[in-house]
């Protein structure tokens, strides 16, 4: 995992759940127990992470979903402002229809 990390910045978010960070990572190695991708959450204003372990790439929108859940369910609050690498993964008319959501 030696992609390059976000860019730094000066802003920092109002609140919690105002901007979350995502990313999806592949291991290099399937795990014991046939894990190949990592994905994470980032709460940009408390700092906490959230992370999934996903045996298929296509897990992901699933994952982004129930994330959106919880802290829908949880916190009673919905995600202001999605921030990802810009990688491709995001990238596909399902998961912009789970950001509308």
């Amino acid at each position: 995992m030696h992609e390059k990390s976000f860019p730094q910045s000066d802003s920092r978010a109002k609140a919690p759940f105002d901007r979350i960070h995502s990313d999806l990572k592949s291991f290099p190695l399937d795990s014991y127990y046939k894990y190949k991708y990592l994905i994470t959450f980032l709460d940009d204003h408390t700092s906490v992470v959230w992370t999934s372990f996903l045996k298929n790439k296509s897990d992901a929108i699933q994952t982004v979903k129930h994330f959106f859940a919880l802290v829908r369910n949880q916190h009673s609050v919905t995600i202001k402002e999605w921030m990802a690498d810009s990688g491709g993964e995001y990238k596909s008319i399902e998961f912009d229809n789970t950001l509308r959501e």
